[in-house]
């Protein structure tokens, strides 16, 4: 609530019980400057307009001024900002690009791409054999959805690891086994969905 507010209600209210009084108490009635009002105006009607067009002025404004301080001043909130998400094919261009100490030190693009990979190959195996999206996935993880030694380990928690002539060949290549195994892993997908994969 505000200080005019106040002012102005507590004049309102001041007056009504002046007025109120005074009819009701000769002495007080005598006392207010009512009859050099009267002869100021010339006519006691006109007394009786000027204060109930300052009681309804008073009566105005505490209305508007309370409807106007319901409102909710509060600073509104800061836009939102958009947090750029990194596409699934931005993330593994970025691993397959990189050198093998990039693919090491970012396990979580790593991981990402990885899960992207292996809910792409779960569809695709579901697509493929008919199967449940359960039975797909024990594929999956087992490796047995492809030929692909790198493929199958790199999204198989269950799949035969490397042999050693394999992590030899990745090692001549300048990749890590989760590079080639992600390079293989979408090779195989694209092939399977009717494109030219290719991994060497």
């Amino acid at each position: 609530m505000s200080f005019r507010r106040v002012v102005f209600g507590v004049l309102g209210v001041g007056i009504f019980m002046l007025a109120y009084l005074a009819t009701g108490n000769p002495d007080l009635a005598g006392a207010l400057p009512g009859e050099a009002l009267v002869s100021a105006l010339g006519n006691d009607y006109l007394v009786l307009v000027v204060v109930a067009v300052l009681a309804a002025v008073i009566t105005l404004f505490v209305t508007v001024s309370a409807r106007n301080g319901a409102r909710d001043h509060t600073t509104p909130p800061e836009a939102e900002q958009v947090t750029e998400v990194p596409l699934a094919g931005d993330i593994y261009d970025d691993l397959i690009s990189n050198s093998p100490l990039w693919a090491l030190t970012h396990r979580e693009a790593c991981d990402l791409a990885k899960q992207q990979l292996t809910a792409t190959a779960v569809r695709v195996v579901q697509a493929e054999r008919g199967c449940t999206q359960t039975t797909a996935k024990e594929q999956v993880a087992r490796g047995t959805w492809t030929d692909d030694p790198f493929a199958a380990r790199f999204l198989g928690s269950e799949a035969p690891p490397l042999e050693p002539e394999q992590w030899l060949t990745t090692a001549i290549r300048l990749e890590t086994p989760t590079q080639r195994g992600a390079r293989h892993a979408a090779t195989e997908l694209v092939a399977r969905a009717g494109g030219d994969g290719h991994a060497a």
